[in-house]
């Protein structure tokens, strides 16, 4: 077996930050773009008069644009500063792009010797991205818009855009992906797309996937092909298409009504799966048709990430609780490693400094991305900072390859 094949290995994503400890479907409820703290706001506005209720939307939406200009300038005066990675894809053993907070793209392909910057102004923001090697690519902007590269993302085009219909918030949500240059998928919480033109037209797919009778919510989702995909979400949603998207099969993983954090296949049939914010990994070997509990090293582990090379080297990142589900809430980054398919796992890192490993991805048994999250006060509030580390040697040492402060000070060629 090969030990990187490319069409399974998509993308390395953070549980989305509107899912993280705050709820399900918060954001995409409320229909405002975001990481889902502000509309926690939104308890109590269901009583009043209707101008109380206007007038509280209004302040909500003027207090919001504060929030978020403060969040995005420095003390200077300089705005965009990508303090939030939104997405990261890597490919092979040294290209990685992310997509940040303020909409631009970052990418390096000499394993992050050098990071170069493409300013999202112009293509009104980037928000995912999806490489099927290291020169064609595609991405969602803000305007659920279709953009592809054919030069490793250092020039983009417009080609295409998603109907997300008149109900649904376009682009912050949604992913994208690609399996081959013409098959890709996209999907949000609860709609999922199709392309076979490389993204030019798009065909949208039943609006909800159920459940035991209640309504699920898509987190995560790996694609094999044009005809094979899985997703997975609250309630312990695992869900499986064999003929490209037109029926879903869905079933519980095992006993688990925990949200499904990390979903990852290998193969059409062997896969990992995990929970979130704490719970159980799971393994398969029979597409799904089964899933066995696989034993932690440690207890109040959350999964988020898992990245396998081959049926037996993989790697899960996600975090560690210290205190339960007790406030105020304290975690730290952790790292795990297995050489034999997951029957047993090892901490390979921990990072008191950071509060999780969002997202891992190995090329090959020597080289790998990790990416990290650390939460601090600043002027009272609380701001997460997000730091990508590279490792050389297997996971025995990472050097931070790019932060908030380093990509501030890129500058894009055109900008020369």
């Amino acid at each position: 077996m090969r030990q990187q094949p490319a069409r399974f290995h998509l993308t390395a994503v953070r549980p989305p930050r509107w899912w993280n400890r705050y709820g399900v479907g918060v954001v995409k409820d409320l229909g405002f773009p975001g990481n889902g703290r502000l509309p926690r706001l939104s308890r109590g506005w269901a009583c009043g008069t209707m101008a109380v209720r206007m007038a509280t939307v209004m302040l909500f939406l003027t207090f919001s644009c504060i929030l978020q200009s403060a969040c995005s300038a420095t003390p200077g005066g300089e705005t965009g500063v990508p303090s939030v990675f939104e997405d990261a894809q890597f490919r092979g053993s040294h290209a990685a792009w992310i997509a940040t907070h303020s909409g631009d793209l970052l990418w390096t392909m000499d394993g992050g010797a050098a990071w170069h910057k493409v300013p999202g102004d112009s293509l009104d923001h980037f928000r995912r991205v999806s490489f099927i090697d290291t020169t064609n690519g595609w991405a969602l902007n803000s305007k659920a818009e279709v953009l592809r590269t054919r030069d490793g993302g250092q020039v983009w085009s417009a080609i295409g855009k998603l109907d997300q219909g008149t109900e649904y918030r376009p682009g912050i949500d949604t992913e994208i992906r690609f399996v081959d240059d013409t098959h890709g998928w996209a999907f949000d919480a609860t709609l999922v797309w199709t392309t076979d033109d490389g993204g030019v037209t798009w065909k949208r797919s039943p609006p909800s996937i159920r459940l035991d009778g209640e309504l699920a919510t898509v987190h995560r989702g790996q694609f094999l092909s044009s005809q094979v995909g899985w997703l997975s979400g609250g309630i312990g949603l695992i869900c499986q298409t064999l003929d490209g998207g037109v029926t879903w099969r869905a079933r519980r993983l095992a006993r688990s009504k925990e949200d499904i954090g990390a979903l990852f296949f290998i193969s059409p049939k062997i896969g990992w799966a995990a929970e979130w914010p704490r719970g159980t990994i799971y393994h398969t070997i029979d597409a799904g048709e089964t899933w066995q509990p696989q034993d932690s090293p440690i207890q109040g582990v959350g999964i988020g990430s898992i990245c396998f090379l081959n049926e037996n080297v993989g790697w899960a990142a996600g975090h560690l609780e210290l205190n339960g589900t007790r406030t105020p809430y304290k975690s730290i980054a952790l790292l795990l490693h297995t050489q034999d398919g997951g029957r047993s796992w090892a901490v390979l890192r921990t990072d008191e400094g950071e509060t999780m490993s969002d997202a891992v991805y190995f090329g090959d048994p020597k080289h790998g991305w990790l990416l990290g999250t650390s939460r601090t006060q600043e002027y009272g509030s609380q701001v997460e900072k997000d730091k990508l580390w590279r490792t050389t040697d297997g996971g025995s040492s990472w050097r931070l390859s790019l932060d908030a402060e380093s990509a501030k000070s890129l500058v894009s060629p055109t900008s020369r």
